[in-house]
């Protein structure tokens, strides 16, 4: 956190006793992966034996004036602790609570659209789930033994749709659903302003630069091969964004979905629009800012473009 940020850890069914001084918390975010933090106190004791151990739940609340956000998980490491004079250095390693979903299983599910399934996974798992309906509805889904976190990830690819997982809430909505949810809580980041949201570095880049090239690609093909398909139709849709738009950038990237088959032309289109949506963005920007609450993946982010140096 930053020197205007402030954070508060709470282990619900540990133990910890004599003085504790809160040093640092980082929270480390990637798409389709579980939230992971590193917090590190200070102690006058060397250890803290099984009150701590793995599993145990934790709840950290952070934020900058004006701002707050909340990480709720499960201790997953207490490193050895470091002796830093009369005190004791302890870092401990969480993992937000989608880490939960990673429970493997087997089930099969008949006649139901993927936001259906995610909305049983969630009613069996204890998670809130918020998602938006569409018409495509699979004969079967299966469940051959995976994890439920693979298989959410494999549900929203299938139909176009993000996964987001906060707190004990799971979000499985098309990528302009997740933006317009969060976009009132966007970060304002600026380069000279002095404020918490100071942004460090600041860069951009035209291309495929993703480590998930799903997330950029450029358009994305459905096989609709219904009652009124004589044969199979593919339905292309490209992203909104001007500049993927350009034939010479939309040559470079072009990638299309052909395991996705529709059984009408319009569940082919909603289908292919919501996966093309998911690489609506023209470039990547990479930034490095600390003590700001309001970042996470698919979260908003404004950037005070009068500010910026050049």
């Amino acid at each position: 956190m930053s020197n205007n940020g402030w954070f508060s850890a709470k282990f619900p069914k540990s133990s910890i006793t004599g003085r504790i001084t809160w040093l640092s918390l980082e929270i480390l975010q990637d798409i389709n992966k579980h939230d992971v933090c590193s917090l590190v106190f200070q102690s006058y004791k060397s250890s803290y034996g099984n009150t701590l151990g793995p599993g145990s739940p934790v709840i950290i609340q952070y934020g900058i004036p004006g701002s707050s956000s909340m990480f709720i998980g499960n201790v997953a490491k207490l490193a050895p602790a470091k002796k830093i004079g009369s005190a004791y250095e302890h870092t401990i390693t969480c993992v937000a609570a989608s880490r939960q979903l990673r429970v493997t299983d087997r089930n099969t599910w008949r006649n139901k659209t993927c936001p259906e399934v995610v909305q049983d996974i969630g009613k069996k798992l204890g998670f809130k789930v918020v998602t938006k309906q569409h018409g495509l509805r699979k004969k079967t889904i299966t469940q051959a033994g995976g994890s439920y976190w693979t298989l959410l990830t494999e549900l929203a690819t299938m139909c176009g749709y993000a996964l987001r997982v906060e707190g004990t809430t799971i979000y499985f909505l098309p990528l302009k659903e997740i933006l317009r949810i969060f976009t009132a809580g966007a970060a304002v980041l600026s380069y000279s302003n002095g404020s918490s949201g100071r942004i460090s570095n600041f860069t951009t880049s035209v291309g495929d630069t993703s480590d998930d090239p799903d997330d950029l690609a450029d358009s994305a093909t459905v096989t609709s091969f219904g009652p009124e398909d004589k044969a199979a139709v593919d339905v292309t849709e490209y992203p909104g964004s001007a500049m993927r738009s350009k034939k010479w950038y939309r040559a470079k990237y072009d990638r299309s979905s052909p395991k996705v088959i529709a059984h009408t032309r319009e569940e082919a289109r909603a289908l292919a629009r919501g996966m093309a949506d998911r690489g609506m963005m023209a470039f990547d920007a990479q930034l490095e800012c600390s003590g700001q609450p309001g970042l996470s993946p698919y979260h908003p982010v404004y950037i005070d473009s009068g500010s910026l140096e050049s």
